[in-house]
């Protein structure tokens, strides 16, 4: 960033970019409940989406563009709905370094030639060394076959991650 000219402040209620078990019919699509005002098809421009076994993970650049949904949602239920998915992500707002993935605003695309700003929960490298990329940025076509065995899991789950990309 340049100190001269300093980013424009962000809105104070950005969207959303989900592209994994948050979308409809995905294990935790149930977390927004009646927050939803709007939801459609969007591209996170340059990425590379991996499979860490029951969800997947967002690296952003090197890639190709992800296929997802951009989420906007009621101003009364953000508050709550924010620390839910920061929950769900393990990430702390607080110490977003030592956080698994970490919530992020990117340019996102809403149709050629158009963008807007959104959170996107992005993941570490550290995560996915030996990991499989999803050639197509598309978790849900992806997933299709096995959608069933990862539903299941996430009805049993307990933690995404232990503490360090080590253990």
């Amino acid at each position: 960033m340049n100190p001269s000219h300093p980013a424009p402040p962000l809105p104070q209620l950005l969207p959303f970019f989900v592209y994994g078990t948050l979308l409809p019919g995905q294990p935790n699509a149930h977390l927004w409940g009646s927050a939803v005002t709007q939801m459609r098809p969007a591209l996170f421009p340059n990425g590379r989406l991996y499979d860490m076994g029951n969800f997947p993970m967002l690296i952003a650049g090197n890639g190709h563009p992800i296929r997802g949904m951009l989420v906007e949602v009621k101003p009364e239920m953000y508050d709550p709905l924010i620390r839910r998915l920061d929950e769900l992500e393990k990430f702390n707002p607080t110490q977003p370094q030592q956080s698994i993935y970490c919530r992020e605003p990117h340019a996102i695309q809403t149709a050629p030639e158009q963008h807007t700003t959104a959170w996107v929960y992005l993941g570490r490298d550290a995560y996915t060394a030996g990991k499989p990329e999803i050639p197509q940025g598309d978790w849900p076509a992806y997933v299709a076959a096995r959608l069933a065995d990862v539903q299941a899991w996430w009805r049993h789950f307990t933690s995404l991650f232990p503490t360090s990309p080590n253990d």
